[in-house]
């Protein structure tokens, strides 16, 4: 178990522009496509059990180019690297 300042704690100022410009995609008309792709165990300091952190990918495609996001996301899905993600605090109970 860690000690100290345990970063998921600690809450920082928003960030401004252009670190806070999270959405680029809405800006400049590309499509955007977010894919969860796993989770990272992490040793809580406030429950004191390992509790999970989502993780995702986000993925861009030249303007106009949607279809090749949701066909991306379709192969990923049959090669298993992608699943279904579950409701609560474990997005994939199959992985624990």
């Amino acid at each position: 178990m860690r000690t100290g300042a345990d970063p998921q704690n600690v809450y920082k100022q928003a960030p401004g522009v252009p670190f806070g410009f999270y959405y680029p995609a809405q800006f400049s008309g590309v499509p955007q496509l977010i894919v969860p792709i796993g989770q990272l165990p992490y040793e809580s300091t406030i429950t004191s059990h390992t509790e999970y952190l989502p993780l995702a990918v986000t993925l861009y495609a030249a303007a106009d180019c949607d279809y090749v996001l949701w066909n991306l996301a379709a192969k990923l899905e049959a090669a298993g690297v992608t699943s279904s993600v579950a409701t609560g605090a474990v997005a994939y109970p199959d992985r624990v």
